[in-house]
């Protein structure tokens, strides 16, 4: 696994934060031009997959039938250190709303 640069993730979008998590859930394939998840009715836009394919965080996989987007390894560790990183911020909130 290539090192993953921490400035560059911390540069991903809302948006980009969620495909991280619905590719951890499963992968996106590509349908007619537009990417989609399953059990999503509405389909993703293509600026957060680019996104995640250039920082190395998700990877196209071309089959016989179709194209797919899954998650890398690189992927999996900062959806998990963002995942940390919100619980520990709604934490300290929640805490600090308790002290007067």
């Amino acid at each position: 696994m290539p090192p993953v640069d921490e400035a560059r993730l911390s540069e991903l979008s809302p948006a980009g934060y969620k495909v991280l998590d619905l590719l951890q859930r499963g992968c996106a394939y590509s349908v007619r031009g537009a990417w989609r998840f399953r059990g999503l009715h509405g389909r993703v836009r293509e600026q957060a997959f680019f996104s995640l394919l250039a920082r190395g965080l998700a990877e196209r996989v071309e089959t016989d039938r179709y194209a797919e987007m899954r998650i890398t390894p690189a992927g999996t560790l900062d959806q998990r250190r963002q995942r940390m990183n919100s619980q520990s911020a709604m934490r300290s909130v929640k805490g600090s709303a308790h002290v007067r």
